[in-house]
């Protein structure tokens, strides 16, 4: 008995010898997973603790903005507010796509970057990457709207940085002609364009953003001077909300409206000054101009928004010339 024990052993032994020798066999010729196999990897890990909407690390006292959203109420301007220059307030001291072109085909479309695809695979879900040239950006979510929390960097014919310095465009982002904020031929800055601007006009937007009308201007001043008019304590005007904590000039009075900014909702203005008709700089440190997807009566005019050192508001009467050079600010659509 104990014979044909050890036999049957051996002989099972032998058996899974020759299993053994077949099953490595098959694995260098690709009949199961082997070493010629690809193993397939995650392209990034988005990191757990980030949020789906960030705001700017510079949010001294950030309150929740979420659930609200903005009525038909509207803090709109009035023609009565200050002139940037003579006014009372100014004298204190993700698929890779390109922007669509409604006008002539003159206009330069935008090259987009190599390496910048993998830029932004590379980059949180979190976070907005241009796949154009693979800057990426912060977000925030004010009331309904979403926001960059940052100045738009994309470099794109009739931009430029302040005083021609690649350093001061990657702190304050780049300043834009009118004609290329909304990405129309310059021939359009004599002559009117509305019918080439769309609802949601995209522009030099990204993808999926595009440049804010004066209803969502509107829209946005209504919602924080909502929320800030809740808040105990003094009243704090959207101005003040709006602006990032560092990087404005000091106020060089103590008037109550010359307030320094809390950037409260993370929208993180930045006083990138603006660039003048004639190509010289102005205002870094102390202004702040925000062009709209819309224009003027006056052809060669266009509006913009702005916040100003000296004072708390944030205007939305004002015009100039579509040559001039001033932030653009992209909302998701």
């Amino acid at each position: 008995m104990k014979e044909g024990k050890i036999l049957k052993t051996k002989v099972k032994h032998l058996s899974l010898l020759a299993a053994g020798i077949l099953l490595i066999a098959g694995c260098g010729n690709g009949d199961s997973p082997g070493q010629d196999r690809p193993v397939l990897r995650d392209v990034y890990d988005i990191p757990k603790d980030t949020p789906v909407v960030i705001q700017s690390s510079e949010t001294a006292e950030p309150d929740s903005v979420v659930e609200e959203s903005s009525s038909s109420e509207e803090f709109s301007s009035s023609s009565q507010q200050p002139s940037p220059k003579t006014g009372k307030g100014k004298s204190k001291k993700k698929k890779t796509a390109e922007p669509v072109v409604e006008s002539s085909s003159s206009v330069e479309e935008p090259v987009v970057v190599k390496d910048t695809v993998d830029r932004c695979a590379k980059a949180s879900a979190r976070m907005l990457c241009d796949p154009r040239d693979g800057e990426i950006y912060r977000m925030v979510r004010i009331g309904s709207q979403v926001w960059m929390s940052e100045n738009l960097r994309f470099a794109a014919e009739g931009s430029w940085c302040y005083n021609n310095k690649a350093d001061l465009c990657k702190k304050f982002g780049r300043l834009y002609s009118w004609t290329a904020a909304v990405h129309v031929d310059n021939s359009f800055q004599e002559s009117s364009a509305k019918d080439k601007i769309s609802s949601k006009h995209r522009g030099i937007c990204p993808e999926g953003w595009h440049l804010p009308s004066a209803a969502e201007m509107n829209e946005l001043v209504t919602f924080i001077g909502k929320k800030n008019s809740k808040r105990v304590g003094p009243l704090e005007a959207v101005g003040t909300s709006l602006k990032s904590v560092h990087d404005w000039n000091a106020c060089d009075t103590t008037d109550a409206e010359c307030a320094v900014g809390t950037n409260r909702y993370g929208f993180n203005a930045k006083p990138a000054g603006r660039r003048n008709a004639d190509g010289t700089f102005d205002d870094l440190g102390n202004d702040a101009g925000f062009w709209i997807s819309e224009e003027s009566d006056n052809p060669s005019h266009a509006p913009y928004w702005n916040l100003y050192y000296a004072t708390d508001k944030f205007w939305g009467s004002y015009a100039n010339k579509k040559s001039f050079g001033y932030s653009v600010r992209c909302i998701e659509d």
